[in-house]
């Protein structure tokens, strides 16, 4: 752990780093502007301008604003997280690692859109991601813009390959006009 600012405190047994926090893992690295380990529970708690980077496998990353970790099990949880893994980009209003291979996505969506303001999106109330190998989500509305265009009762996406199962091609066309496939 490194900061501007990092203190100890033996009788609460806690660690605290401000401005510019960086912790390296094996597997990830931790951005933020604060973080409090706590040395006894094993937990992690970052705060301000979360990144949370992972160096194992396929390039990805998540941000927010609060992160709680557990080392000991490596589960935790991030609010208002966004995520990016190209080709995939997302939000979830809560984010948990619930298992080693196992994250639930709760009021989230997904999509290939790479803006701030995604033109559409696959939107549910959760989802389970199993990275790099598969995404489920149940009572799935595709939108786009504000528009809801389709329902699904169930949303498998495949992770081990890089396209995404949907292709959308807008175009224009003098006898169909402007035209999305």
């Amino acid at each position: 752990i490194n900061g501007d600012q990092v203190e100890y405190s033996v009788e609460k047994n806690m660690l605290i780093a401000e401005g510019n926090v960086i912790v390296v893992n094996k597997d990830m690295n931790l951005y933020c502007d604060r973080v409090e380990f706590d040395r006894a529970a094993n937990i992690a708690y970052a705060t301000g301008n979360v990144r949370l980077k992972m160096l194992k496998g396929e390039a990805s990353e998540m941000t927010g604003e609060k992160l709680t970790f557990d080392v000991g099990s490596m589960t935790g949880t991030f609010d208002d997280a966004k995520i990016y893994a190209a080709p995939y980009f997302g939000y979830g209003k809560e984010i948990a690692k619930v298992g080693e291979n196992h994250m639930q996505m709760k009021n989230n969506y997904i999509t290939t859109c790479d803006l701030v303001k995604p033109h559409y999106r696959l939107v549910s109330k959760k989802m389970d991601v199993y990275p790099g190998d598969k995404m489920v989500a149940r009572n799935v509305r595709m939108l786009i813009g504000k528009v809801p265009v389709l329902y699904l009762p169930r949303f498998t996406q495949d992770l081990t390959r890089k396209e995404p199962i949907v292709t959308f091609t807008p175009g224009m066309d003098k006898e169909w006009g402007l035209f999305l496939l």
